[in-house]
């Protein structure tokens, strides 16, 4: 028997393990073109291939960099590349009749700048006038219009041909030159030489860079595969900003191709996360109005000739796109050979490695307990039963413990992510009807969420009591209790009649109360979604008598089988045989008979179960 159940719990644990990522061979592959050679300029792509974030898409990314002499724009319309990262050449490419498609915005800002040693007395553009200036052409319209903003033609200014030689600033051979702020200023703090950037964006220059884009078949064509690459491009940049020593541990290990030091790639990820600006923006949004703003700017400095239709150029996922990302396509088609994990997937069960070891170890030793009641002799049953109950609630304890270090993060990230939902809403040109739909229930949600935050820490609490009553009103309470499973309710066509004195209020712990309607709510929705239950309706009454509170709830699911209906309330007792712990209503009844010094019983009437609660010590 112990040997079965360790094969069943291995076997367990791997398909959760294995359910994390489709097989290599399901995988869509795609091509990633940089814009130039491997750096950390492009560390969230990196990132989110290592860390298999386009794998849990249903994605095998390509990453491939420049190679000299090729465009990486004719790279995508030559199909070479399905997705590429791009400067504001796609503004180019877009007017000319390219079909461009740009899907986020990584740097906010470009890094393109004019260097000065701090010695040199320039503090600002105006500074530069009678100054040689290193430009290279493929990028002086940027610094040239700054300086054209204070008033200085080329008339006023050297421009010195590039030399690509960073030595040439240090030795005082030119006075200022482009740069990246992302870059050459590393070799400056190399020599201890004090240096500032001139930015165009300090002078009403500002312009999105690092773009990916991809091309309008790809959009039409692969509408989901593009959503999810975006989706797991930005995860990958999130995780590559909050984790920079370990992504530079990987740049150095598979992708340093320019052989770049550990400091001059911790100078790159700092100056480049001041451009993403992270903890102010989202990674990777853009907004129309400064594309527009970009567009006309263009325009009047003649780089491009006409203006561009901005709601073809910018991606927006249609509301279709949406609702089809649950899983892809390939996932979709591992899960048809994965029953197991695709009851979970259905069901909405987040199987990972500490919750499946947790039920395994909570499985292994109540079957422990179970073989060593049974040979308990006669003889010394009585007393050796007062050990077991005792130690069951030291252990209980503990699993209780674990199960709330489990939780608790992933439910405190759901609550984040819900916020993050509701923000991105109304950024979105949604109906009014359906932001309205959209916005309730997700603070529904977020209302779930923060009751089963509560309700893990009132567990540990139960088993480590350190609380004080309070007096609230019970119709209150149930009305709560009711809210959290109302979509229960509505999906399984269950009525409920409910008639409680608005009046009544009760010395004790709320949370508590809370708990137990709920676990027996849930049990009769079980009981009767199981049993297919026509005409299904549960029944609430609460009345008071002598200051004693009677609550009852009763449904008409046909009632418990009498084989345990009179054990009903001890531990390991289930109504539901496998899917059930037998904890639910032990638990109940302890709560009932410790935190509001009551009872609860249970009796089968005609039509359903109905259950009995006696509150002492309450008032009405």
């Amino acid at each position: 028997m112990l040997t079965r159940f360790l094969i069943i719990g291995l076997f367990v644990v791997s398909t959760s393990i294995f359910a994390a990522h489709p097989p290599l061979e399901d995988l869509d592959t795609v091509k990633l073109q940089l814009r130039w050679k491997h750096q950390f300029q492009f560390s969230g792509y990196y990132m989110a291939k290592e860390k298999g974030f386009y794998q849990e898409q249903g994605l095998n990314v390509e990453i491939n960099e420049l190679i000299s002499g090729a465009k990486h724009t004719e790279l995508l319309f030559q199909g070479l590349a399905d997705y590429i990262v791009s400067g504001t050449d796609v503004l180019n490419e877009r007017t000319s009749g390219k079909s461009v498609v740009v899907l986020a915005a990584i740097a906010q800002t470009s890094p393109l700048a004019l260097l000065v040693k701090e010695s040199s007395g320039i503090k600002k553009a105006e500074d530069l006038r009678g100054k040689k200036i290193m430009i290279d052409p493929a990028n002086q319209f940027l610094v040239v219009e700054m300086l054209k903003r204070v008033d200085l033609s080329k008339q006023d200014y050297t421009i010195v041909p590039v030399s690509f030689d960073i030595n040439d600033l240090i030795n005082d051979k030119v006075d200022a030159v482009v740069a990246y702020t992302t870059n050459e200023a590393h070799w400056l703090e190399e020599k201890n030489i004090e240096y500032r950037h001139i930015m165009p964006s300090d002078y009403g220059i500002d312009i999105y860079d690092d773009i990916l884009a991809t091309s309008q078949n790809e959009v039409d064509q692969h509408p989901i595969r593009v959503f999810n690459f975006r989706q797991a491009s930005i995860k990958g940049w999130k995780y590559a900003l909050s984790h920079i020593d370990e992504t530079i541990d990987i740049i150095l290990k598979k992708y340093n191709t320019q052989g770049k030091t550990r400091r001059h790639l911790e100078f790159e990820a700092q100056a480049l996360k001041k451009l993403i600006n992270p903890q102010e923006i989202e990674v990777g949004s853009m907004r129309y109005e400064h594309w527009r703003k970009m567009a006309n700017q263009y325009i009047e400095w003649g780089i491009i000739g006409k203006n561009i239709d901005l709601d073809r150029f910018i991606y927006k996922p249609s509301s279709n796109v949406i609702s089809r990302i649950a899983i892809t396509s390939a996932e979709e088609k591992w899960l048809e050979s994965h029953p197991i994990i695709a009851y979970a997937q259905r069901n909405g069960i987040t199987l990972n490695i500490g919750m499946v070891l947790f039920i395994m170890f909570a499985i292994f030793w109540i079957y422990i307990v179970r073989r060593l009641n049974k040979k308990i002799t006669k003889k010394h049953e009585k007393s050796l039963d007062v050990l077991i109950t005792q130690s069951r609630h030291v252990v209980m304890g503990e699993m209780i413990a674990m199960l709330a270090h489990q939780w608790k993060q992933p439910l405190t990230a759901l609550m984040l992510k819900t916020g993050t939902v509701k923000d991105k809403l109304k950024m979105m040109d949604v109906p009014k009807a359906d932001q309205e739909f959209l916005e309730n229930h997700l603070n529904g949600i977020e209302n779930i969420l923060n009751d089963q935050n509560h309700l893990i820490q009132d567990f540990r609490d139960f088993f480590h009591p350190n609380k004080d009553s309070i007096t609230f009103n019970l119709a209150q309470a149930i009305k709560s209790s009711i809210e959290v499973l109302d979509g229960l309710f509505v999906k399984g066509d269950i009525k409920l009649d409910i008639n409680i004195d608005e009046k009544i209020e009760i010395t004790g712990f709320e949370r508590d109360l809370r708990h137990v309607i709920i676990n027996i709510l849930k049990n009769s929705i079980d009981q009767i979604v199981h049993k297919e239950t026509q005409n299904s309706l549960i029944k609430i009454m609460a009345s008071v008598n002598n200051h004693i509170v009677n609550i009852t709830i009763e449904d008409n699911a046909g009632g418990i089988d009498e084989d345990i209906i009179k054990t009903i309330f001890e531990p390991y007792v289930s109504t539901k045989q496998l899917n059930g712990t037998g904890l639910g209503l032990y638990i109940s009844k302890r709560i009932v008979q410790e935190s509001f010094k009551g009872d609860i019983s249970v009796e089968n009437t005609k039509n359903g179960a109905k259950f009995h609660m006696s509150l002492l010590g309450s008032g009405g």
